[in-house]
């Protein structure tokens, strides 16, 4: 379940975390990958960011979220044993794959500023999955902190089209629906 929260609720290192996180897409967007940035806040005081490289890298595994999960995991299962916090920030509604990533990996809690609706899976029905993910699942909370999440993957899109990719139609119309 998600909770949709104001901005208005954020704590101060919850806004930097969220903007360190639209920095990171920016950078993706610029370096011409897909526009998601995200930030792994660890025991309220350790702040990693990183953004998405999958298609500078050509593996799709290389989600912002996953490349932070991969690199400090052994940070997070730190964390995790001395019971402290782990949160994790994206300017994307985590897919299947990070969210899975994130669950198994011990996240408190994510927070993600816009909908996905072509892979967003933080409504999946937890039920479904094995007793292992409804067991750790995190509070999920969607806060419309920025648009510039939305602009930047409105503008990835365009992009994709100008170069004749008909991925970025198709894309363009699902979020242009949402």
């Amino acid at each position: 379940m998600i909770l949709k929260i104001d901005k208005n609720q954020l704590s101060q290192i919850d806004i930097k975390c969220l903007e360190i996180a639209i920095k990171e897409a920016q950078k993706s967007f610029y370096l011409g990958s897909y526009p998601v940035g995200s930030v792994l806040l660890l025991n309220e005081t350790e702040i990693f960011s990183a953004g998405n490289t999958a298609q500078i890298k050509n593996n799709l595994f290389f989600h912002a979220e996953n490349s932070l999960i991969e690199k400090y995991g052994s940070k997070m299962y730190e964390c995790f044993k001395n019971k402290q916090s782990i949160k994790l920030y994206s300017t994307l509604e985590p897919c299947l794959m990070c969210l899975g990533a994130a669950i198994m990996n011990k996240v408190n809690e994510i927070f993600f500023v816009q909908h996905d609706p072509h892979a967003g899976a933080c409504n999946i029905d937890i039920k479904a999955l094995g007793i292992r993910y409804s067991e750790n699942m995190p509070i999920i909370k969607h806060v419309a902190y920025s648009d510039i999440p939305y602009k930047l993957l409105i503008e990835f899109f365009n992009s994709e089209i100008s170069k004749g990719n008909p991925w970025g139609k198709k894309m363009l119309e699902i979020y242009e629906k949402s």
